[in-house]
């Protein structure tokens, strides 16, 4: 029996968010949508996925705060998504992260 990979995404637009969804449904994954901070950390928890999509802006606590704050608890895959036209943050949630693609 096949497992499917479960993905959190985190992200607060909604364009965005279905644009996401639909590329992941359709090839098969398992998705979950949230579109802030705290309730990503609590939703990492619950249901334990095998990719965190991120994005960097998001309201309350940004998406840096948040891979610190799982990379605390777990060695989950992030993918950190952004807008941003420029790097404007220097890349300070490498820490954080396993991969830089």
């Amino acid at each position: 029996m096949k497992t499917t990979a479960k993905i959190l995404v985190v992200e607060d637009e909604m364009s965005i968010q279905t644009i996401v969804r639909t590329y992941l449904e359709s090839a098969g994954f398992a998705v979950t949508l949230v579109d802030n901070g705290p309730e990503a950390l609590t939703q990492a928890q619950l249901l334990q996925p095998d990719l965190i999509v991120l994005d960097l802006n998001l309201p309350g606590m940004d998406g840096m705060e948040v891979a610190a704050r799982l990379r605390e608890e777990s060695e989950v895959y992030i993918l950190m998504l952004s807008a941003r036209g420029k790097r404007q943050t220097g890349w300070r949630g490498c820490a954080s992260a396993r991969t830089i693609l």
